[in-house]
């Protein structure tokens, strides 16, 4: 299986090394952006098929426009990015479909931000998977999304909106998607097959010891002398990390050795100015990015996991940390309590004694075992063995009967 830190830099025109027909061709997103979690499903999926002996093809839109700008994701850079995405891509993607080599390949788009694709692909043999609908129900105006999208935002959300609506063929990686998908306002459900496929987990994340001789270089702000809580996530404020630095304050007390550590985006300017306000700012501590093997390593040594988010289409992190014998607890909303199992630890993310209490019971020594067997056993749910077969049963579906709706 490929190591999910890499991201490979293929466009449509150098993917396929030889001309045998594929089975499976994957859409996967411009390489520029930078969408971790997507382009580890990407390679995910695509090892995992591969390893059934099933051909598979990976597509993406190459960097032409915006290849002279350093800066890609801002400026100029940023928005002839979207003409490479947007508008050569789909060109370049209607005229190869039409290659008689992929006349018989199953076509998925692996993430639901480019739903315009489907406008040029094969309805019968083409499907998408959606993750969340966050973006597009705050365009709509939905305060329990907690995402405020800008004005061109806005306009971009309607776009995909309306294009992933007339997709026949949609798979959600949880039930709470399924049901916000289908709550959206135009939604077609009775002409679509909407199927749930949770994510499973990525191998890379165990608890076996491989990694554990990480070295210190690679994470140099982890306080490892010390035990530690551990939230793993962006600044975006659905986030939530204000309020475990706010519960943290309550708990330090009464536990002076402990930290609570932030991996991922740097810190915003009000989270900055509450954590160095707070009177325990010296062990609250953000230890930057991390990659996949480090990750695995910082949630094999924490004492506990906390993600405190307000709305989720699925919460991957919540598996990892399991998956690698970290207790954990995490909010009691959206599509959390679904993937982190029916014995998890949830709190009320809108209540930081509600978190502070979670978080007394990570460091609790009898309830944290608890917690580590239920994570372990949860999951089994997810193992990624059960969503390959689930992918290549929707797949072969299609095949049989591709007209068919729910």
């Amino acid at each position: 299986m490929k190591p999910a830190d890499s991201t490979e830099e293929k466009g449509i025109c150098d993917c396929h090394p030889d001309q045998s027909q594929p089975d499976v061709l994957l859409i996967g997103n411009y390489v520029p952006d930078q969408q971790h979690s997507m382009n580890r499903f990407l390679q995910w999926l695509e090892s995992g098929l591969s390893e059934r002996g099933i051909k598979v093809e990976v597509w993406r839109p190459d960097i032409l426009m915006a290849r002279p700008f350093k800066k890609q994701r801002s400026g100029m850079g940023k928005w002839l990015g979207y003409c490479d995405k947007f508008l050569i891509f789909p060109m370049r993607l209607k005229h190869r479909i039409r290659n008689a080599r992929l006349s018989n390949a199953i076509i998925h788009v692996v993430d639901h931000s480019n739903a315009s694709y489907m406008a040029v692909l094969p309805p019968e043999r083409s499907l998408i998977t959606c993750h969340d609908v966050l973006a597009i129900r705050g365009a709509l105006g939905d305060p329990s999304a907690w995402a405020r999208p800008s004005p061109t935002g806005r306009i971009f959300q309607h776009w995909i909106r309306t294009h992933l609506l007339r997709c026949r063929h949609i798979v959600c990686v949880s039930e709470t998607t399924r049901k916000d998908l289908i709550r959206i306002p135009g939604n077609r459900a009775d002409n679509q097959q909407i199927q749930v496929i949770p994510n499973g987990i990525d191998p890379g994340f165990s608890r076996s010891n491989v990694a554990d001789a990480l070295p210190s270089s690679a994470l140099p702000d982890a306080p490892f002398d010390h035990p530690f809580l551990l939230h793993v996530g962006t600044a975006h404020p659905r986030k939530n990390r204000i309020s475990l630095i706010t519960a943290f304050e309550s708990v330090a007390r009464d536990f002076p050795d402990l930290r609570l550590v932030f991996v991922g985006e740097a810190f915003s300017a009000e989270e900055t100015r509450l954590t160095q306000s707070c009177p325990f700012s010296g062990r609250v501590i953000h230890a930057g990015q991390a990659s996949d093997s480090a990750l695995s390593f910082l949630y094999r040594r924490a004492t506990g996991f906390l993600f405190p988010s307000l709305s989720e289409g699925f919460g991957w992190p919540v598996l990892e940390a399991q998956a690698c014998g970290c207790p954990v607890a995490c909010s009691n909303i959206s599509s959390l309590p679904e993937v982190a199992g029916k014995d998890a630890c949830l709190f009320d993310p809108f209540s930081t004694s509600s978190i502070a209490q979670a978080m007394r019971a990570l460091i609790n020594l009898e309830q944290r075992q608890k917690l580590i067997e239920a994570g372990s056993a949860n999951c089994k749910r997810f193992a990624p063995e059960q969503t390959i077969d689930a992918y290549i049963r929707f797949y072969s579906d299609l095949r049989i009967r591709p007209d068919r709706c729910f």
